[in-house]
């Protein structure tokens, strides 16, 4: 049968809803039927409602647990109507209203939740998935800052560790690269929190904020926000750039200020003799003539050899003797401490054949001695109060004045004869050229006591560590000019002073360096005399003099030292840990623990509003897409439903502002005019 065309009709939608409103409250009613088709009303009307029938027409399926009206991205489930996480499924009866003005038609959806309704106090499990990412920061952060500190010794005994120092260098920049990464990842966690919060808030959030802490928005992309959009909203892309930056910085910070340092395992150890005795001028009546060979060899050499020397910082103010112009504190020119060697240890009891991983001698507590040198200010009163000797001969000699400083330190000067008159032979008999000295240097000696690690396969010194604090030694000037003069003939203040002295030593100091006007010259001529000053503290002392057997023969310690000359040796493993500086360390854990403290209160927080969220999916993206589906975008008026004009600005809300300016993006505006085309736009979640 053919149904004639039905004339169009207007429906009151507030009678609509008022009969709706009334069903609900009537029991004996049926239930309204959702309409799937648009077959001729006359036909729909036709269809009778009765309480035996009204069970076969399609119905949503009913959820046990209290609904929400988000998309719910990990739930697999979906009903007959194939509502899923992309095609939210249409609110039912229960959830829509009408206006009585037929231009303000306006079908919303609950964006609450019934659990949230109902006062659930269920927390989303990212919540604590995000915490436990703070303690993985947490943890990592602590175990980076107690490697760099160096108090994993134990650690170091693994062959990783022994075979090369970068290891450990490598294992640090692990750490802390690890370290950043999981501070990257906490923070991109909780700033998408923080978006959710802000975007909830009942004003929400501006969309220039929204987009400057959204994680897909890179680091050109903030430069142009930060350089295009008004100052107000330049707030959130500033923010993220800064804690893009501060990520890597507490690893550049720790890495920027590291060290060596060599750690020891002990694999044998048996009791030495050590060090070097205090020094004594008398011993020069003990010299013999292989002794005197020796001491010549000695001074004749410029260069400070690693095997018994070992240079250090000069000793700070309060420790260290040395003045400058104006009469204060300054710090030495050179510092070198004398260990006396591995030649200075007895017995010599290591066949170089047992414990072949071993690599380095340890010998704590040894008796070591510290010299500085520095600058003498006044030549002029050194000349005049002083004591003066020239030696050498007369086509090479040289002229030295020595005194008694007032900080009880050794004062040196010296000219040298120069290249002309070697020439001619007139270095004696022109004494013009000893006015006025042109090198000079200051000597402190000083005792300590310290832990010497020595290489053993060259028996070179690797450390020098756990030194104890300097002590002065005051050496008398007669009694140090009584042992120069055993190897240099004339520097002896108690004797006249000997014209002509043709010591082979004199004229090679003369002659072999490089004596002339050059600074450069002058300073290499005052390295090799301040080497040659310190000859005498390594041999005029017990432990080299003394009665008995050489130390290559003895069975034992060497007997009748004094008591702080005896200790111990050890045959060890030599491992390598990194130690950060403290500066650098305490930079990186505040740097780092700020970092921490803020991702934790922004947790706290948000922690409330991310239990009203929906569930999430995992990707951040997905979860805001999936909520705006159903909370916005939707003017607030439309010609298609029956409204006659178009809404005015004032009519219009946030939802149709927002989706005004992001279909503007379409249309592929100029890269820097984004921002300035989107002035008050806002995202609201509520």
């Amino acid at each position: 049968m053919a149904f004639p065309q039905p004339p169009h009709e207007t429906i009151d939608l507030y009678d609509f809803n008022q009969h709706t409103r009334v069903s609900r409250d009537s029991s004996q009613q049926g239930i309204w039927s959702k309409r799937k088709n648009t077959e001729d009303h006359r036909r729909w009307s036709i269809i009778e409602l009765s309480v035996d029938n009204h069970n076969d027409w399609p119905r949503y399926a009913k959820v046990e647990e209290a609904s929400s009206a988000h998309p719910s991205p990990l739930k697999n489930n979906v009903s007959f109507n194939q509502t899923n996480f992309l095609h939210p499924p249409t609110p039912d009866r229960e959830e829509c209203s009408f206006s009585q003005k037929g231009n303000e038609f306006n079908d919303t959806i609950s964006l609450t939740p019934r659990s949230h309704k109902e006062g659930s106090k269920k927390k989303s499990p990212f919540v604590w998935w995000t915490l436990c990412l703070w303690l993985v920061g947490v943890l990592m952060l602590t175990l980076t800052a107690v490697y760099s500190t160096g108090s994993a010794k134990a650690l170091m005994r693994q062959t990783f560790f022994v075979a090369s120092s970068s290891n450990s260098i490598l294992i640090l920049r692990v750490l802390t690269e690890l370290c950043a990464l999981v501070l990257a990842a906490l923070v991109v966690v909780v700033v998408e929190d923080l978006q959710w919060a802000l975007a909830s808030r009942p004003g929400g959030v501006s969309l220039l904020h929204f987009v400057g802490l959204d994680a897909g928005t890179g680091v050109w992309g903030l430069l142009r926000l930060l350089a295009t959009a008004e100052w107000k909203q330049k707030y959130s892309s500033l923010f993220r750039l800064l804690v893009i930056c501060s990520i890597p910085l507490p690893g550049i910070i720790l890495m920027g200020a590291i060290s060596i340092e060599l750690v020891t395992f002990p694999e044998k150890t048996y009791n030495v003799s050590a060090g070097i005795a205090p020094f004594n001028a008398s011993h020069i009546y003990d010299i013999r003539q292989s002794t005197a060979t020796a001491l010549l060899v000695q001074m004749g050499s410029p260069a400070w050899s690693d095997r018994d020397s070992f240079s250090l910082d000069p000793l700070h103010q309060g420790a260290g003797q040395c003045t400058g112009t104006d009469g204060g504190w300054a710090p030495c020119d050179e510092s070198h401490l004398l260990t006396g060697g591995v030649v200075s240890i007895a017995p010599q009891a290591d066949d170089l054949k047992s414990f072949p991983d071993s690599a380095a001698y340890v010998v704590p507590n040894t008796r070591v001695i510290q010299l500085e040198y520095g600058k003498v200010h006044d030549l002029d009163a050194l000349r005049a109060n002083g004591t003066c000797f020239l030696i050498g001969a007369d086509n090479a000699a040289s002229y030295w004045c020595t005194a008694v400083g007032n900080q009880q330190g050794l004062l040196f000067g010296s000219a040298y004869c120069p290249i002309s008159l070697q020439l001619t032979s007139s270095c004696i008999n022109n004494t013009a050229w000893t006015q006025p000295l042109e090198l000079s240097s200051s000597l402190y000696v000083y005792s300590r006591y310290a832990t010497v690690t020595y290489d053993r396969g060259n028996f070179s010194i690797l450390e020098v560590s756990d030194m104890t604090p300097p002590n002065q030694e005051i050496i008398g000037l007669d009694d140090y000019m009584l042992s120069l003069s055993a190897v240099v003939p004339g520097f002896n203040k108690s004797s006249p002073a000997t014209k002509g002295d043709n010591s082979a030593l004199a004229i090679y100091a003369v002659t072999a360096l490089p004596i002339n006007d050059s600074e450069v010259a002058k300073k290499q001529s005052l390295k090799a005399i301040r080497k040659a000053l310190s000859v005498p503290f390594t041999y005029f002392q017990a432990n080299y003099f003394s009665p008995g057997p050489s130390i290559w023969e003895l069975k034992g310690p060497r007997e009748g030292l004094p008591d702080d000359m005896y200790s111990t040796l050890s045959i060890s493993i030599l491992s390598h840990q990194v130690v950060a500086g403290i500066v650098s360390r305490w930079l990186f854990v505040t740097v780092s623990g700020i970092i921490l403290c803020i991702s934790l209160a922004i947790i706290i927080a948000t922690s409330r509003v991310c239990g009203k969220r929906p569930e999430r999916c995992g990707y951040p993206t997905l979860d805001f897409a999936a909520v705006c589906a159903v909370r916005g975008g939707i003017p607030s008026g439309s010609t298609e439903l029956g409204g006659s004009q178009e809404p005015t600005d004032h009519e219009r809300g946030h939802a149709s502002g927002l989706h005004r300016s992001l279909t503007q993006l379409g249309q592929k505006p100029q890269p820097f005019g984004v921002a300035k085309n989107i002035k008050n736009e806002r995202v609201i979640l509520s």
